[in-house]
């Protein structure tokens, strides 16, 4: 300076020059709403920038339902992202402010913080339920087709119900409805399955020819064979055998066929009934010809074919029995 000073003749001075204090720009901090299905995991992404522009590699802190989760970096987008956020405890619904992100803040930037809501989703009960097997028209339907399960406590609704007997018909439709016992954080489940309902067809036994018989062995047996308590079939000829007359055979399963008596005629002609077993373990039967008196005769004989005839009729006292006799309840 050209004066002042304590003579008035001007000073000479010095001037220190303190270095610059750092600006600090603002931050914004912003998150996304969260989603989530029921006893899952969720991720929370938020956005760092200052003046619309991403803040990269800073340092970005999560916390759910105030709990806190963990810390990422941002990417060059600005973007932090936290994987796999458990839900666990956390029931189905929506949960304002539930999740947060916080900045704390570095020498170039201010801090900042986020806060956003979170949604869980209820979650959907796994059924299983195989595709039912055709039935025949008139079976009712009960647990074999009706059997579906799940992985939860709840309560199946089959339509149409057990007991139904459906039409008869292709790809009918059974639904269901599970109803779980939490509705809070599980789905109601319905499903369908088709099942082919067929005509109900008459069953026919199957024939199985045992013996074809050749005259001498008998022929045209009227009635049918009794099983006899030694496990053999035992039965009548009407016609044949070696005097033509008529037999009483003694076959097994395979069709071997023993003639254990053959008809002379004097001794009865023509059997046509069925032979009976009494409690003597005697077969007992009727010819409707022959005998002494040519009307008819009632015989006896053991399953060895030992023959005796009871009774020849004479007319006076019947003739031709064309039917059997039966045992009474006297034992006769």
């Amino acid at each position: 300076p050209s004066g002042g000073g304590p003579q008035g003749a001007g000073t000479v001075f010095r001037v220190t020059i303190n270095p610059p204090r750092p600006l600090v720009s603002g931050s914004q901090l912003s998150i996304a709403q969260a989603t989530g299905v029921f006893g899952g995991a969720t991720t929370i992404v938020a956005t760092l920038t200052s003046l619309g522009l991403p803040l990269a590699g800073r340092t970005v802190t999560f916390t759910l339902n105030g709990q806190p989760k963990g810390t990422t970096t941002t990417d060059a987008s600005g973007f932090a992202v936290f994987l796999n956020a458990t839900l666990a405890g956390i029931n189905a619904g929506t949960h304002p402010g539930a999740i947060a992100a916080s900045f704390a803040g570095d020498g170039s930037y201010a801090p900042s913080s986020a806060t956003g809501d979170l949604v869980v989703f209820k979650r959907f009960p796994f059924i299983s339920w195989g595709y039912p097997a055709p039935i025949v028209h008139g079976t009712r339907l009960d647990a074999t087709q009706l059997n579906a399960f799940a992985d939860l406590p709840g309560a199946f609704i089959y339509s149409p119900p057990a007991g139904t007997i459906l039409p008869v018909g292709a790809q009918q439709i059974i639904s269901l409805t599970f109803t779980p016992a939490d509705t809070t954080n599980y789905m109601i489940v319905f499903d369908r399955r088709p099942i082919d309902v067929t005509s109900a067809t008459e069953t026919h036994a199957t024939l199985q020819k045992v013996h074809d018989f050749g005259g001498t062995d008998g022929a045209t047996p009227y009635t049918t064979v009794i099983q006899a308590r030694d496990g053999f079939f035992y039965g009548t000829t009407a016609y044949g055998g070696a005097n033509g007359y008529g037999t009483v055979y003694r076959t097994d399963g395979s069709g071997s066929v023993i003639t254990l008596h053959a008809f002379t005629a004097d001794d009865g002609a023509y059997p046509y009934a069925r032979l009976t077993q009494a409690d003597d373990g005697f077969l007992y039967g009727t010819t409707a010809f022959g005998g002494p008196y040519g009307n008819g005769t009632v015989f006896r004989l053991d399953e060895s074919g030992n023959f005796t005839l009871l009774h020849a009729f004479s007319g006076a006292d019947g003739a031709y029995p064309y039917a059997g006799v039966i045992q009474g309840r006297d034992g006769l």
